[in-house]
């Protein structure tokens, strides 16, 4: 059975939708983005509004930041690039209108975070809250992505958004970062470790308690009935 992302692709696209035909008060009655979707002054079948961008990256991005000491004046200041891991709860909000493209979205993207690297290196995908890492529909260069949320249905347990991801497989050639670079990414790498195994941890004692419980129960039931024969 094809999921919503597929079925909706298939029966409707951005491109068929009709400007006037859009209850813009109906859909910001229905969706918690702020500011909220609105109509261009000058009169032109353009409209504005927010999207939000969860930051689903694997592999280290380069920031590229002025040296201490450089100036303020911003003219010749000398600068360095450094390498980072974005945290995966990481997400960005974006004011855009219904003109800007798919390649518009991520070239902004980089831009807020001064990201150096190109941005052919990364894809913005369609996807659902419970399935930032892997699921969705990888959106082409010229769809507009704020066209394409009028076409989403709302569901608070599990609403649709936009994650940008590696545009390749993850793989990453060390060899081209220096050592300091590396002993970095070990702490970082540890830090998540630490992170994952403690969730993991919590979500294994909370089944415990659980099945303890459950099972108290069912000895008081058994115990129970063997009275009452």
């Amino acid at each position: 059975r094809s999921s919503d992302l597929e079925e909706k692709q298939r029966d409707v696209s951005p491109d068929s939708v009709c400007l006037e035909d859009i209850d813009l008060e109906d859909l910001n009655g229905q969706s918690e983005s702020d500011p909220k979707m609105k109509l261009t002054k000058d009169g032109s079948p353009v409209f504005t509004g927010t999207i939000e961008v969860y930051m689903m990256l694997v592999r280290p991005i380069h920031v590229l930041q002025a040296t201490p000491g450089a100036g303020t004046s911003g003219r010749g200041r000398l600068q360095r690039c450094q390498s980072f891991f974005i945290p995966d709860d990481t997400v960005k909000k974006l004011f855009i209108d219904s003109n800007t493209t798919t390649s518009d979205v991520i070239r902004l993207l980089l831009e807020k975070f001064q990201i150096s690297d190109s941005p052919v290196k990364f894809a913005l995908y369609e996807s659902r809250v419970s399935k930032l890492k892997t699921g969705g529909r990888k959106l082409s260069d010229g769809e507009k992505p704020l066209v394409l949320k009028l076409l989403w249905k709302a569901d608070k347990e599990d609403a649709q958004c936009y994650c940008l991801r590696d545009h390749t497989e993850p793989f990453i050639d060390w060899n081209s970062f220096a050592v300091a670079e590396l002993l970095n990414f070990l702490k970082m790498l540890e830090r998540e470790e630490t992170r994952h195994l403690e969730k993991v941890r919590q979500m294994h004692s909370l089944y415990r308690e659980q099945l303890i419980v459950t099972i108290r129960e069912k000895f008081i039931e058994m115990s129970e009935g063997t009275v009452a024969v």
